[in-house]
């Protein structure tokens, strides 16, 4: 079930490490987001969205597969448009905690956006070793990486 949206923020393609101010120790760090509950202490956040792209709102359910929103490029980062994705344990994106997260049926190789990312933003790249762990029929993944299924 969907606890909480918020769409108030343009996508920008500017670099915005200049307006940390503005975002650390808020949620507004994520941009547009949206946060989902899975079960009791089980919550997804989604951000970083486009500016008016959100096709839900609170109190909605969703499934695996529904439609939610458009990747897009709000709140603090670099100027490539990306995605982010956590599992944590409250709604609250500052008052929780970071939950691991297995996926099954994905192949994931470096990312060449994550690269750019890190060139616009004058930084070097870290290293994404380890961020691939393959348990049994479960692959857990880290930051840095391109994801897909393997249909």
């Amino acid at each position: 079930m969907v606890v909480k949206v918020r769409n108030k923020h343009l996508d920008s393609l500017n670099d915005k490490s200049k307006e940390i101010t503005t975002y650390v120790g808020t949620a507004d760090i994520m941009g547009n987001y949206i946060v989902i509950r899975h079960n009791k202490n089980e919550y997804s956040c989604v951000g970083s969205l486009m500016h008016n792209s959100i096709a839900i709102k609170v109190g909605d359910k969703v499934k695996q597969g529904d439609i939610i929103a458009k990747c897009g490029n709000s709140g603090y980062m670099a100027g490539a448009p990306c995605l982010h994705f956590q599992l944590q344990s409250s709604k609250f994106f500052n008052l929780s905690t970071s939950l691991p997260i297995a996926f099954s049926n994905i192949k994931a190789k470096n990312s060449t956006a994550y690269n750019l990312a890190c060139k616009i933003a004058g930084e070097k790249r870290p290293s994404t070793k380890g961020n691939l762990s393959v348990v049994g029929n479960k692959t857990f993944i880290g930051r840095g990486l391109d994801v897909e299924n393997e249909a």
